[in-house]
């Protein structure tokens, strides 16, 4: 039995409380159980969505490098989409608004070369999460240094979603 709704099943952020939320959602045609817990190897589409009434920032490029993922056991991964965090950029997601990141297939980088993930494999059965940090955003420079994202002179946003494959 699929999710019942067209574009998948979002997973919402673990933390209710958190001005911006990241949502798995599985791809048109993926098989997702009711329950929200993916098949290995389903196509998702990672988004975050703001719900508060601040502006925040996101990466645009290298999307998945402001994201940390870990398994049930708290070890830290690769996935494919974030190997090199070598440019940055950054946008404003207004409040209210939902920006799609990009597709992952839930799956781990084991090698990568310079170009990027050399190796993958497909996550195994077992829970994850999806962490990360949100600056807050005046309109201006607000943060700085080689990973932004952790060092927010306005504030920020923590947020975290988990999943389960199956």
């Amino acid at each position: 039995m699929g999710c019942p709704w067209i574009d998948g099943c979002p997973i919402p952020s673990y933390d209710e409380d958190a001005d911006i939320r990241i949502l798995l959602n599985a791809t048109y045609g993926s098989r997702v159980p009711l329950n929200g817990t993916y098949f290995a190897g389903t196509k998702v589409v990672l988004r975050v969505q703001n719900v508060s009434n601040r502006t925040y920032v996101y990466s645009t490029y290298y999307q998945s490098c402001q994201m940390t993922y870990h398994t049930e056991a708290g070890r830290q991964f690769k996935i494919p989409p974030g190997t090199h965090c070598d440019m940055i950029a950054y946008t404003e997601v207004q409040p209210g608004q939902t920006v799609e990141l990009f597709p992952w297939d839930l799956d781990e980088c084991t090698a990568d070369d310079f170009w990027g993930c050399d190796e993958r494999n497909v996550l195994p059965a077992g829970r994850y999460e999806v962490r990360s940090t949100f600056c807050r955003s005046d309109g201006g420079q607000t943060f700085g240094g080689e990973r932004p994202w952790k060092d927010c002179g306005l504030g920020s946003s923590r947020s975290g979603a988990s999943f389960t494959i199956s």
